[in-house]
């Protein structure tokens, strides 16, 4: 019965430590909530939507990232706010040009860069995107392995307009999905 009993129990700790594992690839997302329980929303117009731009590193972390996000025509830029401390360095142009963000350490967990706000201002259902970083051709981040090399990222998730999407995950495996709720 020991015996069992140590069994079940070394099982659920190799469990617990297998399933926090970070995935082989990183991944982006926009969501309306720190908690990252959604990416839709509706609402009367003029209504405002705070979104956060969240982050899933690889098992190698990020340092910095590259990005553009577009927005459609029925939603105004307004505040952006960004996550510090985390933040040593915020290089941009306006929003829709290309950003990159260079962290003050190595991230290693879920983690959201800036939070902004939007003002909507119809009932059209549209799609606020991530995009490559039009400068490098590529959505990417620099890995916190020795000499900073770059990797592609995933993007996880668009933030939909009036209305709701699917998650943009791609060929990810089970447990790679599971790491990213936790």
């Amino acid at each position: 019965m020991r015996y069992i009993l140590s069994f079940v129990i070394i099982s659920l700790l190799v469990t617990g430590t297998v399933s926090a594992q970070l995935p082989s690839k990183p991944y982006i997302g926009l969501f309306i909530d720190e908690a990252r329980s959604s990416w839709c929303t509706e609402g009367v117009p003029l209504y405002l939507v705070q979104m956060y731009i969240y982050f899933l590193p690889s098992e190698r972390g990020i340092m910095c990232l590259e990005f553009v996000i577009e927005y459609p025509q029925n939603v105004i830029q307004s505040t952006i706010t960004p996550h510090y401390p985390s933040i040593e360095c915020w290089i941009e142009g306006p929003w829709d040009e290309g950003v990159t963000v260079c962290f003050r350490d190595c991230v290693m967990d879920w983690t959201w860069s800036h939070c902004q706000d939007l003002w909507v201002t119809d009932l059209e259902y549209s799609v606020v995107r991530i995009l490559p970083h039009p400068a490098v051709g590529a959505l990417q981040v620099a890995s916190c392995e020795p000499g900073f090399p770059v990797e592609p990222c995933t993007n996880f998730t668009q933030l939909y307009i009036n209305g709701c999407g699917p998650t943009g995950v791609d060929e990810a495996s089970w447990g790679a999905i599971k790491s990213m709720y936790q």
